[in-house]
């Protein structure tokens, strides 16, 4: 499942923005997927609301 190893790297990217920014507000993170992409949208919800606790989300 290639969804979770997204999820996990759009944590990291997310996470080393955010890093050193002082106390900020993460109210939104826009992800955009082409059609070519491969990716099942569902799947890459599903895992990014999985991995999201304990994160910056």
């Amino acid at each position: 499942m290639h969804e979770l190893s997204l999820a996990s790297g759009v944590l990291t990217l997310v996470d080393d923005a955010l890093r050193g920014q002082g106390r900020v507000r993460l109210e939104r993170v826009v992800l955009e997927v082409g059609s070519l992409a491969g990716v099942e949208i569902a799947a890459l919800r599903f895992a990014l609301e999985s991995l999201a606790p304990g994160s910056v989300l």
